[in-house]
C-alpha cells in the first residue's frame, strides 16, 4: 500500500508540473472555469426562489452521486480529462459540481406538466449525445473505454431519484408552511 500511495503522490507532482506548464490560462482552461460558474450564476438568477431549498437537496444529492460515479470512471480508466481547473482531481469538478446538478435542477423546475420520466429522456438524450461529443470536440473529455450512450441509463436514473427527493422536499416544505 506505501508503494503504491508513493506512485500516486509522484503521480500527483507530474500533473502539477504538467498544470502549470501547459493547461493553466489556455483557452480550455478559461471553458472550464466558464462551465463552473455560469450554470451557478444562471441558477441565481432564473431560479424558482419558492422551491429554491428542495432544488438545491435534489443539486447537492446529485453532486455527491456524479462525484462518485465520475471518480469510479476515471479510476477505473473508463474516461480522462485533459483540462483541469485545479490539478489535483481525479474527476472533472466543473461537470460534477456544476453543470450536471445546475442542468438537472432547471429540469426540475421547468415544464412541470411533463411526466418526469420524459424529462429524464430528454436530458438524458441531450446531455449524452450532444453535450459530451462537444466536450470532446473542445479537449475537455476523452471517453476511452465508454460510448457517449452508456451514460443515458444513468442520467436517466439519477434524474428520476433527483425528482423524487425533490418532490418530497417540496411537499416537506409546504407541510411545514401550514
Amino acid at each position: 500500500m506505501d508503494q503504491a500511495n508513493e506512485l500516486l503522490h509522484q503521480a500527483n507532482i507530474e500533473l502539477q508540473k504538467i498544470w502549470l506548464g501547459q493547461i493553466v490560462f489556455t483557452w480550455r482552461w478559461w471553458l472550464a472555469v466558464c462551465i463552473c460558474v455560469l450554470p451557478w450564476w444562471a441558477w441565481v438568477v432564473w431560479r424558482d426562489k419558492k422551491n429554491s431549498t428542495p432544488l438545491l437537496y435534489a443539486g447537492f444529492f446529485i453532486m455527491i452521486l456524479v462525484c462518485w460515479l465520475d471518480t469510479i470512471g476515471t479510476a477505473m480508466g473508463l474516461w480522462s480529462y485533459p483540462t483541469k481547473t485545479v490539478p489535483l482531481t481525479p474527476s472533472f469538478p466543473e461537470f460534477d459540481l456544476s453543470a450536471i446538478p445546475v442542468g438537472n435542477m432547471f429540469m426540475l423546475q421547468i415544464m412541470p406538466n411533463i411526466k418526469p420520466i420524459t424529462k429524464s429522456i430528454i436530458l438524458s438524450l441531450v446531455a449524452s449525445l450532444c453535450i459530451q461529443p462537444f466536450a470532446v470536440i473542445a479537449g475537455l473529455y476523452n471517453p476511452k473505454y465508454w460510448y457517449h450512450y452508456y451514460s443515458i441509463p444513468f442520467v436517466v436514473v439519477i434524474y428520476l431519484c433527483a425528482n423524487y427527493l425533490y418532490e418530497k422536499m417540496k411537499l416537506e416544505q409546504r407541510n411545514n408552511c401550514k
